[in-house]
């Protein structure tokens, strides 16, 4: 299996993830409102940055998502929180100043990227689609 975590990683777009939800926290500032989540799909990488404690899976397991405009709105219509599997697409995956990985859903701007109806899904753990996942 790969997970998005097998993955190399300079500046792209990547078509899907699903992954748990460790820790979801939405935070609104002057520059812009966004929520700031830390998921796991349970492959180790080592562009990963080492985490343990609360709401993290201890080793590199972990990866911050930043959830932009119309993703945190949707994010907070679905009730997205802890322990939830999420299926989320039209994601950019880059290297942080850290040099670790991170995801992030922009919001979306015409002229630049595509519009995806159904960009974060809710998965129970039973979905046929998240067969793959260790837990």
């Amino acid at each position: 299996r790969r997970g998005y975590f097998g993955l190399s990683v300079s500046s792209y777009l990547t078509p899907s993830a699903i992954s748990l939800v460790c820790y979801f926290k939405p935070e609104y500032s002057g520059s812009g409102n966004k929520a700031v989540m830390a998921m796991t799909d349970y492959t180790q990488h080592e562009k990963l940055p080492f985490q343990e404690g609360y709401g993290k899976v201890n080793g590199q397991a972990t990866i911050l998502v930043t959830l932009w405009d119309e993703h945190l709105q949707t994010a907070l219509d679905l009730n997205v929180g802890v322990g939830q599997l999420l299926h989320l697409q039209n994601m950019l995956c880059k290297l942080n100043k850290n040099n670790t990985i991170e995801l992030r859903m922009n919001g979306f701007r015409p002229g630049r990227g595509y519009q995806i109806t159904e960009p974060i899904r809710v998965l129970d753990h039973k979905d046929p689609i998240a067969k793959d996942l260790r837990m």
